[in-house]
């Protein structure tokens, strides 16, 4: 059952914040909020396509983890991460930074988005998080990715 919570967090992770926002942001504001390929320039086609390409990869190591562990560790866990502490610890961290970057999402309001929509206005957001840190989301994405490296240790 251990196997698959990797898998599950990428679940949560993913689903609550970007699905779910998403779709918030949609019944509230008439639009998804997510402008990935859409601004015509290749170097952000690129870094598009790279946001895949890192979700792709996370998602079949979780899978991987859930599916095939002997295939998993074939290839090498990260030694003394290969553990049930780092495992809940890594799984807590992933939701706590799901939590709180769902929160730093919400302070945006209208001016979320995923991707970069060059004719864009959105306005400065000065309160919550953003009293304190220009990039919460970022911050706590990286606190998850984070977790991620304790739950999938590769």
């Amino acid at each position: 059952m251990m196997r698959f919570v990797p898998l599950g967090c990428l679940l949560v992770f993913v689903g609550i914040g970007v699905g779910w926002r998403a779709y918030h942001h949609w019944r509230r504001f008439g639009a998804t909020g997510i402008a990935l390929f859409r601004s015509g320039r290749l170097a952000q086609h690129v870094r598009d396509a790279l946001l895949m390409l890192l979700l792709f990869i996370v998602g079949g190591e979780a899978a991987a983890v859930a599916y095939f562990p002997a295939l998993l560790r074939r290839l090498g866990y990260i030694p003394g991460l290969d553990s049930s502490w780092a495992a809940g610890t890594g799984a807590a961290l992933v939701i706590a930074a799901t939590a709180l970057m769902v929160a730093s999402q919400l302070h945006l309001g209208a001016s979320w988005r995923i991707g970069i929509e060059p004719e864009a206005r959105p306005g400065l957001v000065t309160g919550g998080f953003y009293r304190f840190c220009r990039n919460p989301i970022f911050v706590f994405m990286l606190a998850g990715i984070a977790g991620f490296v304790l739950l999938i240790p590769t």
